[in-house]
């Protein structure tokens, strides 16, 4: 756990910058109602907000403590008997945060941000240069490697954002099929997604044992009904030259592009299928 961020509020932000700047900080997030500094020594970083009168009177300090497994952090607190007011959440402003209060009523964040507490994607470029700042930025990437499952659904829910900005298209939804056996094991599935008039396939799995029985014809084949019902035209899906694409073009899918080396020695290939 790191004290690297205070954040205190300010009756006139921009009064507030000025001050801050003669004593030697640098700005490197400037918004009308929000400031953030970063300190001539070190790389903790100042915040200022702006605040009602009767707020700034009364404090409202915020002591930031950054932490690099938050959530793995905040449940064990909280199996200590410690009480949360904000569970962690994913903020606008790029950072992950839970906040609590101490015995006086002083409000601490627990918190993880990464690259984006010393260079969020808005930082004012100042003397630094960009070159210095995507320096700075690469050696504060937090890269993190196994289990990646909140990180990809945080990427794929702001992507997807984007996504229907551009294009208007806001019916995005997952799906998923699965067979059991009489234990409840899964022992076939398919999921994906439709989106804007299209489905893809993302995983189609049969186990072992009852493969060659038509039970990934069916699979596939009951997705396509689900993707005519959802009003989509055509069916997108990837299969490894090791794997089946035969199985799928046997069901009408035509390749549409291969990539070669995707594992080394292998193809990755494109197939779709247009529908009725």
């Amino acid at each position: 756990m790191n004290l690297n961020q205070v954040t205190v509020p300010a009756r006139d932000v921009a009064a507030s910058v000025d001050f801050y700047r003669r004593l030697g900080l640098d700005l490197i997030v400037s918004a009308p109602h929000y400031a953030r500094f970063r300190c001539p020594e070190g790389d903790a970083t100042f915040s200022v907000h702006r605040a009602p009168a009767q707020v700034v009177a009364a404090g409202g300090v915020v002591v930031y403590f950054e932490v690099s497994r938050l959530d793995e952090t905040v449940e064990a607190l909280q199996g200590a008997g410690i009480s949360f007011l904000q569970e962690p959440r994913d903020e606008p402003w790029l950072w992950r945060e839970a906040r609590l209060t101490d015995p006086s009523g002083n409000l601490i964040c627990l918190y993880r941000a990464g690259v984006n507490r010393l260079n969020p994607p808005w930082r004012v470029r100042g003397d630094d240069g960009p070159g210095r700042a995507q320096a700075a930025a690469m050696d504060s990437f937090e890269f993190t490697v196994g289990d990646c499952g909140s990180i990809d659904r945080f990427l794929a829910e702001r992507i997807y954002e984007f996504n229907v900005q551009a294009t208007s298209y806001a019916d995005g939804e997952s799906f998923a099929a699965v067979k059991r056996d009489p234990s409840g094991t899964i022992v076939a599935g398919v999921s994906g997604y439709t989106w804007g008039g299209c489905c893809h396939v993302s995983h189609l799995w049969v186990s072992e044992p009852l493969r060659a029985q038509g039970l990934g014809r069916a699979l596939l084949l009951a997705t396509e009904a689900h993707a005519a019902n959802r009003g989509c035209k055509i069916i997108l899906l990837a299969s490894h030259s090791f794997q089946s694409p035969a199985f799928y073009e046997g069901l009408d899918y035509v390749r549409q592009a291969s990539i070669a080396d995707h594992p080394l020695g292998h193809e990755n290939i494109v197939l779709a299928k247009r529908l009725a």
